[in-house]
């Protein structure tokens, strides 16, 4: 019958019944690199195999770079992981949270830079000024409506 030749739905049962039903796909292994681009130091770049880039985060990655940093520049002030971050080849800042496989599919290139300005906290514009009036809760001001409807 044609749904026999497609599969079918009777096909699909079976499949579940044995248990091997669908399941997603883990993440393949991958290679990125790891560049420092921090001013003052030499610029350097790891290589990084990936074995379970949907498990492995950046803040690991980091690390590795800051370690192989530190022992190819010994008597060089060693940089504070705390001061910088990856940054993909978009310039945009990637948290050391992320996992690899989120931002590892184009490009694998990874560049390590200080952290985007206002991260340390200090907060610039009308959201400092509302902080500064209102406190932590000024997001909350900042959306009533005044009891509008939208």
């Amino acid at each position: 019958s044609p749904s026999q030749r497609l599969g079918g739905a009777a096909a699909c049962r079976r499949v579940r019944r044995a248990g091997l039903a669908a399941r997603p796909p883990a993440a393949m292994p991958c290679k990125v690199y790891a560049h420092l681009d921090i001013q003052g130091h030499p610029a350097l770049t790891l290589p990084v195999e990936v074995a379970r880039p949907e498990e492995m985060q950046f803040g690991i990655v980091k690390q590795a770079l800051l370690r192989h940093c530190a022992a190819q520049s010994a008597g060089q002030e060693p940089i504070d992981e705390n001061t910088c971050c990856f940054w993909n080849q978009d310039r945009c800042p990637i948290a050391d949270r992320a996992p690899i496989a989120i931002h590892a599919w184009e490009h694998n290139d990874f560049f390590l830079r200080p952290l985007p300005e206002g991260a340390d906290g200090a907060v610039a514009g009308a959201l400092a000024a509302s902080r500064k009036e209102r406190g932590d809760l000024s997001y909350y001001y900042a959306h009533d409506r005044g009891h509008h409807s939208l």
